[in-house]
């Protein structure tokens, strides 16, 4: 089955959890991920326990296109509740994929029967993860 949606988590993921001093950068390799998406017709969602407001203008901050993203959602629960993604878009379970940083994330992503890839938490300088690394099952 295709991925028809791609719901990143934000903070930790794609944007350093603390960063007071606005210094680091969004996670290496985010746009080329997002291009990937928009060149294959996938939906990216901001899926974030953050209300969609306060994404925007952190994402603002950072110089992350807010046209990059299909939807911001807010997404409850431990673990977290992707299944609301699924009714907006109209999906089966099998064409979202989820990344984030946390247990909850995954184990959301694993409840409802989604993809999934967890990336190491971003919170350093020393961060060398890519995203754009992450393997992707399009169709």
């Amino acid at each position: 089955m295709s991925i028809k949606v791609l719901a990143l988590d934000v903070y930790g993921t794609l944007l350093p959890v603390v960063d007071f001093k606005r210094e680091l950068r969004p996670r290496k390799g985010l746009y080329k991920l997002l291009a990937r998406c928009k060149n294959r017709g996938t939906e990216v969602f901001a899926a974030s326990d953050e209300f969609p407001e306060k994404v925007r203008l952190d994402l603002d901050e950072y110089g992350v296109r807010k046209e990059c993203f299909s939807r911001f959602i807010k997404i409850w629960g431990n673990p977290k509740d992707f299944s609301p993604i699924l009714q907006i878009s109209n999906i089966a379970p099998g064409e979202l994929f989820v990344v984030g940083d946390s247990d909850s994330d995954i184990l959301g992503a694993k409840r409802i029967g989604a993809k999934y890839f967890k990336v190491p938490r971003y919170f350093n300088k020393e961060d060398n993860f890519d995203l754009n690394k992450i393997r992707l099952r399009f169709k």
